[in-house]
């Protein structure tokens, strides 16, 4: 049984659309649309032969695949919770520096303007987007705790 290959008809419609902008003849449109099918199953090839490999380990980086699958997954979470939860990770990352320690007084003075427009960030995100205090503690944020890393001395 021979599978049967579909175009997305919102696809369909796209070109239809592309077609009369361009003012094709009724001959050039059959061309145009079986150049869009051919480009559109190259591409779709090329991505079930791209190699599903998220981090290169030895440069501890991620790939090209890896890189577009994290934008993905992020954009896909609604605004509210990604807005919390990468207010989450840059809290974590600021905490780990500060246990790393400073080498002199530059990194420190450094560290602490990170942290506090890291600081301005979220709490101009939590008005612009509305988002509660106990919303933030639902996705894992404490309010209180960001407030007294934002308020600690260094």
């Amino acid at each position: 049984m021979e599978q049967v290959r579909a175009i997305p008809s919102s696809l369909m419609q796209q070109w239809e659309e592309e077609a009369m902008q361009q003012g094709l003849s009724y001959l050039e449109v059959g061309n145009f649309f079986k150049m869009k099918e051919r480009l559109y199953w190259q591409s779709r090839e090329e991505k079930k032969e791209r190699p599903h490999i998220f981090a290169n380990a030895a440069r501890n980086k991620l790939t090209e695949y890896g890189r577009e699958f994290v934008v993905n997954y992020f954009l896909s979470i609604p605004v509210v919770e990604r807005t919390c939860k990468i207010a989450r990770f840059d809290m974590e990352d600021l905490k780990r520096k500060l246990r790393n320690g400073f080498a002199d007084d530059l990194q420190r003075q450094n560290f602490n303007e990170e942290r506090e427009r890291w600081f301005m960030h979220l709490k101009e995100r939590m008005r612009d987007l509305r988002i509660s205090k106990e919303t933030m503690e639902s996705f894992g944020l404490s309010w209180k705790d960001a407030k007294a890393f934002a308020f600690q001395t260094v």
